[in-house]
């Protein structure tokens, strides 16, 4: 999978900000740290264990940054450095919407809202289907984990609300404001994962299981860590003459 610009950009940017070169090296050490870890899973199933409640927080950081650095490099505005977690993902929303960036796999293109949104929650799955590695229905899968990233959203915004149902206005207007793209999936994994998602770890699955869900987590994350590297650095090109990362 790739990711290309559809606008163009003009411009240079005088003096880099401080905080580029930080980010930069926030994420290429998050992604070595996973990485180091990716090879003594390869050959020691029991580390997977543990290292699979970190993943999506790690995953989750270095996806942020690269984020951040791309809202630096379009605007040339320093202050992009302070955008805050839901603020930028919405922001990368906006331009997958208005299309002005475009992943080569469509499903990443569809920004989903309203209706659409609770005709996701809608959809069930055959027993056992979300669990299939091999034979299974791509967009059965996609559903599956739209249906998820919207339910982990509805519980984020009722945990730090504080409230336990969405019926009231403020629940209301959260869903009429909503939108859901794959983009959210990082973001989505790491608030379960530091709010109560690894009840699993708890629960006696085979070491391979756990083995086979960080690999499959960190090959996700390669191919979308690329997918913005290329596009950062084609636009670090134009706005400071040199790739950042």
């Amino acid at each position: 999978m790739n990711l290309e610009w559809k606008r163009k950009f003009s411009g240079k940017i005088q003096t880099p900000s401080k905080l580029l070169e930080q980010k930069a090296r926030l994420i290429n050490f998050t992604l070595k740290s996973i990485g180091d870890e990716y090879k003594v899973i390869s050959t020691n199933n029991d580390f997977a264990v543990f290292c699979c409640s970190w993943i999506p927080v790690k995953a989750y950081y270095i996806i942020f940054n690269l984020l951040l650095i791309l809202k630096y490099l379009i605007t040339c505005d320093e202050k992009s450095f302070l955008s805050t977690h839901s603020g930028i993902n919405k922001e990368f929303k906006s331009y997958i919407e208005r299309e002005e960036i475009k992943f080569s796999k469509d499903c990443f293109n569809k920004v989903y809202e309203n209706e659409k949104i609770e005709e996701t929650c809608q959809w069930k799955s055959a027993s056992g289907e979300s669990l299939k590695v091999v034979s299974f229905s791509e967009e059965g899968r996609l559903k599956h984990i739209l249906k998820k990233i919207v339910e982990y959203k509805k519980d984020d915004f009722k945990r730090v609300k504080s409230i336990k149902s969405l019926r009231g206005k403020s629940g209301k207007e959260f869903l009429s404001q909503t939108k859901i793209n794959l983009s959210d999936f990082f973001y989505c994994w790491r608030i379960k994962a530091n709010y109560g998602g690894m009840e699993f770890l708890d629960k006696q699955i085979p070491d391979i299981q756990f083995k086979n869900y960080f690999l499959n987590y960190y090959g996700f994350l390669l191919n979308y860590h690329n997918c913005l590297k290329n596009i950062i650095n084609e636009l670090a090109l134009i706005r400071l003459g040199e790739e950042v990362l």
